[in-house]
């Protein structure tokens, strides 16, 4: 089936997340608060969209798809790249959202503390030693943050 060809439901007076059925064979693989982007990851297909599905069916630019492979690997760079930074099993840091923001220094201290502990090298890597310098870390050396 083509992107083109899915059914769209649109129920009145319902949140834009729930404007579409999403059919067995597509997943959304993040949860998050109001604003968490939504991602749908197409079996069928073999694509990861973000936005809205009903966009990507339009063609326009602004509904984002990547081959599920491709999409993995750009993962796994933003996380080995410290761009996206685990601060617990909760929370990532966003790079790019917390830089617009201001990030009174903490982005850069979560950073050196992962690479203090062997971040990327996951031979010597070591997690539980630099979950607890990144949990510690906030209230030492930006206690505004």
């Amino acid at each position: 089936m083509y992107l083109d060809e899915a059914e769209v439901i649109e129920p009145p007076d319902e949140s834009p997340y729930l404007l579409e059925a999403v059919p067995p064979h597509v997943v959304g693989p993040t949860h998050g608060p109001r604003d968490t982007p939504v991602l749908l990851l197409d079996t069928e297909l073999g694509v990861v969209c973000t936005g809205s599905s009903a966009l990507a069916r339009s063609g326009r630019a602004d509904a984002a798809a990547w081959a599920i492979v491709d999409f993995f690997k750009i993962l796994n760079d933003q996380y080995s790249d410290l761009h996206f930074i685990p601060v617990n099993s909760r929370t990532v840091v966003d790079v790019y959202a917390t830089l617009s923001h201001g990030n009174d220094g903490m982005i850069e201290t979560f950073q050196k503390i992962y690479r203090e502990h062997g971040w990327p090298d996951l031979e010597r890597y070591r997690k539980r030693e630099c979950m607890e310098a990144i949990r510690i870390a906030p209230a030492e050396n930006c206690p505004d943050y």
